[in-house]
C-alpha cells in the first residue's frame, strides 16, 4: 500500500519561501461529532460537527456546510450562510438555503474550511489524490493539484503537500534495508517533493524537501 514507509531528507541548498449569528440546532434530532475523527485537511478551522441519519452538518463562525453523501462514492455540499437561517435546522432547510452548492461528479468530499476557502479531497484510495480549492465568496475554483498528506500553516498562511516527482533508483535507497525490500519484490518506490503553496496568491514554492514512499 502506498505511503507505508517515508524517508525523508533534505538538500543542504537552503530554501526560499517566496459576529455569531443566533439559529437553534435542534440537539434531539443532531447528535455532536469530535474534531480528531474528522476527515477534513490538517490546520483547518474548527467545526461543531452534528449527525443526521447518513448526513452530517458542520457549523463554522458564519456558514454551516450541509454534506449529503452519494450512495457510492462522493458527496454533495452546501454551504448556507447563518444569517439566512432562523428557525430549526433540518436537512430540507439546508439544501433550499443555500449560497454555494457543489455536486460531486466522481468521489468528491469536503475537505475543510479555512477562512474562505473551501477545501474538496478527491480519490478512492491512498496515496495522490485530487486536491481543489474553492473561494466560496467569489464561488469559482481558484487551485487544484494532485497531493498527498497536505496541510495549512496558518501562521504563515502556506498550504504545503507532497508531489510525486519520478521513481527512486535502486541506489536512492540503498541504506534503507526495508525499502530496498520492497523494491527487490518489485514493489514501486516513489520519489516525493514537498511543495509549498502561498495561499495569499496560489504561487508555488519547490522545496529541497524529499522522501520516499512505497507504491502498490
Amino acid at each position: 500500500m502506498k505511503n507505508y514507509k517515508f524517508i525523508y531528507f533534505m538538500l543542504i541548498t537552503p530554501v526560499v519561501i517566496v459576529n455569531s449569528v443566533f439559529c437553534q440546532i435542534d440537539t434531539s434530532i443532531f447528535k455532536s461529532d469530535n474534531r480528531k475523527h474528522l476527515p477534513i485537511i490538517k490546520g483547518s478551522d474548527n467545526p461543531n460537527s452534528y449527525k443526521l441519519n447518513r448526513n452530517t452538518l458542520y457549523e463554522y463562525k458564519d456558514i454551516y456546510v450541509f454534506i449529503e453523501p452519494h450512495k457510492e462514492t462522493g458527496e454533495d455540499i452546501y454551504i448556507v450562510n447563518k444569517n439566512n437561517i432562523n428557525k430549526p435546522i433540518n436537512d430540507k432547510i439546508m439544501k433550499d438555503e443555500y449560497s454555494y452548492m457543489f455536486k460531486s461528479l466522481n468521489a468528491d468530499y469536503f475537505f475543510g474550511i479555512y477562512k474562505n476557502f473551501m477545501f474538496i479531497d478527491s480519490g478512492t484510495g491512498p496515496g495522490l489524490r485530487g486536491l481543489t480549492i474553492i473561494d466560496i465568496i467569489k464561488k469559482k475554483t481558484v487551485f487544484q493539484t494532485a497531493s498527498s498528506d497536505p496541510e495549512i500553516d496558518r501562521g504563515k498562511n502556506i498550504l504545503s503537500y507532497w508531489d510525486e516527482i519520478g521513481y527512486a533508483s535502486k541506489d536512492e535507497i540503498n541504506n534503507d534495508k526495508e525499502l530496498l525490500n520492497f523494491f527487490d519484490d518489485n514493489y514501486p518506490i516513489y520519489r516525493e517533493q514537498k511543495i509549498l503553496i502561498d495561499l495569499n496568491d496560489f504561487s508555488k514554492s519547490e522545496t529541497d524537501i524529499f522522501r520516499f514512499t512505497v507504491g502498490q
